[in-house]
Parts: C-alpha cells; sequence; structure tokens
C-alpha cells in the first residue's frame, strides 16, 4: 500500500475521542489499523504530549511515529528518516491567545511575514467545547488552486499552513491556555489516531 495515493480533502470525518484531554491516562486503543496484519498500536508520551501511534510493516518499508527531541514534535519516519513533523506543541504568549502563532511562525522562519497568512476558526470533528480548530489560510484562496499546466502549487503558508497536500491544522483549548497544538495528518489516515492526542499539566515552578 502507498502512502500517498488518495487526497482526503481540507477536513476528514469526525474522528472518535477527545481533542486535548488530561493526564487521566491513555484513551482505549484504536480498533482500526491503516493496514490490518501488518501494523500494531504504541502508546508514546513526551514533551507533554500523549498519543497511539503505530508502526507498519508495508511493502514501501517500515513507517513509525518517533518522537524528535531537537524539534520538540512527533515525527513520521519511513525507514527511520523522517518524512514530516505530525504532532507538535508551539507556546503561546500569556493572555494572547492564538494570534500570535503567525509571529511565532515567522520569528522562527517558518511562515513568510509577507505571505498574507491568517488563522481560520474552522470546524473539524467532535470535541469538548473547550477545543477548538484553526488552519493556517492564505488570504488570497486562489493561490492554492492548481496552475494551468495542471501542478500542484507548494503551500502558500508554508509546511504548518492549509495545504492540497493534506489535512494541517493546529488545535487549542482552553484549559492550557499557554499552548496551540500543530498536526498534521498528511494526505490519507495517518499513522496515529488524531483522536487519542492528549496533552499533560506542565510542572509547576518553585516560587
Amino acid at each position: 500500500m502507498k502512502r500517498a495515493c488518495l487526497i482526503l480533502g481540507l477536513l476528514l470525518a469526525p474522528a472518535p475521542g477527545i481533542a486535548i484531554a488530561s493526564d487521566r491516562g491513555p484513551p482505549p486503543m484504536p480498533e482500526w489499523q491503516t493496514e490490518p496484519g501488518r501494523c500494531t498500536w504504541k502508546w508514546q508520551q513526551a514533551g507533554e504530549i500523549g498519543l497511539w501511534t503505530q508502526v507498519c510493516k508495508l511493502s514501501t518499508g517500515t513507517w513509525r511515529i518517533k518522537w524528535d527531541r531537537q524539534r520538540h514534535a512527533f515525527v513520521e519516519q519511513l525507514d527511520r528518516k523522517m518524512t514530516r513533523i505530525v504532532v507538535q506543541v508551539w507556546p503561546l504568549a500569556p493572555n494572547s491567545g492564538v494570534d500570535t502563532l503567525t509571529t511565532s511562525l515567522a520569528a522562527a522562519g517558518k511562515l513568510d511575514a509577507n505571505a498574507g497568512c491568517r488563522l481560520v476558526q474552522v470546524s473539524h470533528r467532535a470535541s469538548p467545547r473547550t477545543v477548538a480548530f484553526f488552519m493556517l489560510s492564505p488570504s488570497d484562496e486562489k493561490s492554492l488552486e492548481p496552475t494551468a499546466s495542471g501542478e500542484v502549487p507548494e503551500p502558500t503558508c508554508g509546511q504548518y499552513g492549509r495545504s492540497t497536500h493534506g489535512v494541517r491544522y493546529f488545535m487549542t483549548d482552553t484549559r492550557w491556555p499557554d499552548r496551540a497544538l500543530f498536526v498534521d495528518e498528511g494526505q490519507e489516515r495517518p499513522m496515529f489516531d488524531p483522536g487519542s492526542i492528549t496533552l499533560t499539566p506542565r510542572p509547576r515552578t518553585a516560587r
């Protein structure tokens, strides 16, 4: 099975589970697999993020999700070579909300400040009322359309922005106002369960 064969669109069907949860322990292991009989589920927790991930031994190689300490993110790997960031925490300035994300991305060299990109709230899947979903979208929607020759353009808003290459978004939760979570589900069913993602409290600093 090839890992890139079908674009499901910018919004997937509702997924089970809680989007950003507390540290009450792992949610139930998913009942589905990307490739039945060739994939196994593994609960992983690192960098305040927990989620169910798969290891799949397919004809294209071994696919897995691993924690990348340098990037402070979970990344997808094919035969131990990174293909993309799939889940990553981005800090939010105190009392600022999600609007400061574009500034943070530009400062980190991940977004062209002149690209005309903005965060647009979207309805992605069933989730607690405390959770909100946002897509980093170009002001000019036509910039995502295929060219006259049929070529698919590169994402105007960079690797964290809305794209025809797959489903990418940010999640916020009023229970964790100091963080936003970036999620890249890719072009087809991902190697992890987006509905199982949890965030754990940060340790309090001594006063």
